[in-house]
């Protein structure tokens, strides 16, 4: 898994610096701030993403989330 796949943000608590992205093939993504190549305030529910799926310690992981244009 290392090609960019599109997504769209299902959720994030800025709180606590995490969230989920579901990707077009409807799997959910886990991420962290980190994993943000964008402003944390121009996330939202719903924006739609791109970002190179990848899976560590036993589930899906989000690295290098871009805004999709």
């Amino acid at each position: 898994m290392n090609e960019k796949m599109a997504g769209k943000i299902k959720w994030f608590k800025p709180e606590k610096g995490y969230g989920y992205i579901k990707g077009y093939d409807e799997d959910d993504y886990y991420f962290e701030i980190g994993s943000l190549m964008f402003d944390i305030h121009l996330i939202n529910s719903d924006l739609i993403v791109k970002f190179t799926p990848n899976f560590v310690n036993d589930m899906l992981y989000a690295d290098g989330i871009e805004i999709y244009e």
